[in-house]
């Protein structure tokens, strides 16, 4: 798997650019959709402990579904948020 640690707006970030889990080719609202139910292991494992923290957010570099697009990209955000319960 290969990573970028950023920031965005604040938020510590870390963008998957290879290694994710296959979302298939859907469009990106199912691909998140699948993310969440399937892969919640896999986004637990890049954003907690040992390597992340509670605070971290996820963005997944995913094949964009439109051709005016270089890529898109699906978010997820840490399980212990209290406003954001195992979202992604």
């Amino acid at each position: 798997m290969r990573v970028i640690d950023s920031h965005t707006a604040g938020e510590p970030t870390r963008v998957i650019i290879d290694g994710g889990p296959d979302l298939g080719t859907r469009s990106l609202v199912e691909r998140a959709a699948r993310l969440e139910a399937e892969h919640q292991d896999f986004c637990d494992a890049v954003l907690l402990e040992p390597r992340g923290h509670e605070a971290m957010v996820g963005a997944l570099l995913v094949e964009p579904s439109d051709t005016e697009c270089d890529y898109r990209h699906c978010c997820h955000t840490s399980p212990s948020w209290p406003d954001n319960p195992r979202k992604v």
